[in-house]
């Protein structure tokens, strides 16, 4: 049997290692562990721009990365009237 976990970067902790130790106590060959992945949902305009990146931060994306998306949003037609 097959396990696969999709974590994020905020789930490296010891809850983790104990659901290998279950998994591996059980019938399992195999433990596949990937990174989630990003699901992209509808901007909603209204959010203030430092809470978008702030939200974005809490799931652990590197500060190039929103340094990029920072820039982009407020040159966007989203961000460029406000």
């Amino acid at each position: 049997m097959k396990a696969v976990l999709e974590i994020g970067i905020n789930d490296l902790n010891m809850q983790l290692v104990e659901i290998l130790t279950a998994l591996f106590q059980q019938n399992i060959t195999e433990v596949v562990i990937r990174k989630n992945t990003v699901k992209l949902e509808e901007f909603d305009k209204s959010q203030k721009l430092d809470e978008v990146i702030q939200s974005l931060k809490q799931f652990g994306h590197n500060d190039l990365l929103l340094n990029d998306i920072e820039i982009g949003l407020r040159n966007s037609s989203i961000y460029a009237k406000q």
